[in-house]
């Protein structure tokens, strides 16, 4: 068999053409990795915080226990009525001085422990979430809360800001 420089050209031409499927595939795989890390994260991060003061739940608890007067928004990232609830939830607060709410992230104690987070929700006094919670004086002055069959309609919630704020 001779090899003639068409047969090298080729030969090299086809060497590139494996070459850049195999970048292609690989740079596809590591976007989508990227992609589904950033979709992750929108998750990790709710847009509560922007809106919200948030404070660890040792630090939530020590409010309390120093009888603090204070609103807890108490949700979870991955809840999907937190999620249907948060973005009517941020347009109304935005009318009002929000200083003294504060978002409590309960995502991690859920999920690590269902009877820690069963006691907490029976300590503080919510069944589900989102939970919106006025303590004073170490105990719960007044609360709402998402219910099941119809959520938490945003002309309760106005009332009962207006009350609380």
């Amino acid at each position: 068999m001779k090899i003639n420089n068409k047969n090298i050209v080729l030969g090299i031409l086809l060497g590139l053409c494996i070459v850049l499927v195999f970048v292609s595939t690989k740079q596809y795989s590591q976007n989508k990795d990227l992609e589904k890390k950033l979709q992750d994260s929108k998750v990790e991060t709710p847009e509560i915080y922007h809106y919200l003061n948030s404070l660890t739940i040792p630090n939530f608890e020590k409010k309390v226990s120093d009888k603090e007067d204070f609103i807890a928004y108490v949700g979870r990232p991955n809840c999907g009525d937190c999620q249907l609830f948060e973005p009517q939830f941020i347009t109304l607060i935005n009318d009002y001085d929000t200083d003294n709410m504060w978002y409590i992230n309960v995502k991690k104690l859920r999920e690590d422990n269902l009877e820690k987070w069963a006691v907490f929700k029976e300590q503080y006094g919510f069944t589900q979430t989102p939970a919106i919670i006025h303590f004073s004086n170490g105990s719960i002055q007044d609360m709402i809360e998402w219910q099941d069959n119809k959520g938490l309609p945003l002309s309760n919630l106005k009332k009962w800001l207006i009350k609380n704020l």
